[in-house]
């Protein structure tokens, strides 16, 4: 087999990115030099890996089926070859990015990577109509992660992160009630507010940035009690699935 001739000597790769991990990158990146053009995110075989994969983008089928064209990599190596990847290493499992041919800069693109493929091995996994307590219910349209935390139930999967927090009604309060109590605790930078009240409970919803972080949060309110829902998603655009996520809890 012939040695490869890398474009960086090993004396040319200085520290960059810390504990990252190991990766899998093309020649094209390390032996041509090429930047890089694609790069995602999957579920790390084992631990050492971090799960990233780069490419230049311009592989054939056949190029990327023969693996004497890839190897193994510290992600700080393939980061002394492109710098631009190092605000990217650590975005989450699922992520992935192409090089814009227009502006040059990589962006966040479909991943190959099934989602499903991401979840936690070591964590349950629910989905569909699941009862989070004796009192509440959820419908959940895709697959998540599922543990307990600091006295919440929180469910997970790459892209959302969902926090539920139950209360009981001990004072025996109305719905109406407390609804307007919650509405007069809220942030006073809460934005998107909305109210709903209808088959025996209420709904609040609402949008807040806390930490640089845009999450959708709410309340359901039942006869018994009420659920503290907190939703942190990467891409606030599925803010409307969170919503519709909330809209369908129930009371047991």
């Amino acid at each position: 087999m012939t040695k490869k001739k890398f474009a960086l000597a090993p004396e040319a790769i200085k520290p960059l990115v810390e504990d990252a991990g190991a990766c899998l990158a093309t020649d094209r990146i390390t032996v041509d030099g090429a930047p890089v053009g694609f790069m995602y995110r999957e579920a790390p075989i084992d631990e050492m890996d971090s799960g990233w994969r780069f490419m230049a983008g311009d592989e054939s089928e056949e190029y990327m089926a023969d693996d004497v064209n890839q190897g193994t990599y510290d992600v700080n190596t393939i980061a002394n070859y492109d710098e631009t990847i190092v605000p990217l290493i650590f975005e989450t499992v699922g992520s992935a990015f192409g090089r814009n041919t227009e502006t040059g800069v990589l962006e966040a693109v479909e991943s190959p990577v099934d989602p499903d493929d991401c979840l936690h091995p070591d964590y349950p996994i629910v989905e569909g109509d699941y009862k989070l307590n004796d009192g509440w219910s959820v419908h959940l349209p895709a697959k998540y992660n599922r543990r307990v935390e600091e006295g919440a139930l929180v469910l997970w999967r790459p892209g959302v992160t969902i926090y539920f927090v139950a209360w009981n009604n001990d004072h025996g309060d109305p719905i109406e009630t407390r609804m307007a109590l919650l509405m007069d605790e809220m942030n006073p930078d809460a934005s998107d507010v909305r109210q709903h009240t209808g088959d025996g409970i209420g709904t609040i919803s609402f949008r807040l940035v806390e930490e640089e972080v845009d999450g959708v949060y709410g309340y359901v309110v039942g006869e018994n009690g009420h659920l503290q829902i907190a939703f942190y998603l990467d891409d606030i655009d599925e803010a409307d699935e969170a919503l519709v996520m909330l809209s369908s809890i129930r009371a047991n």
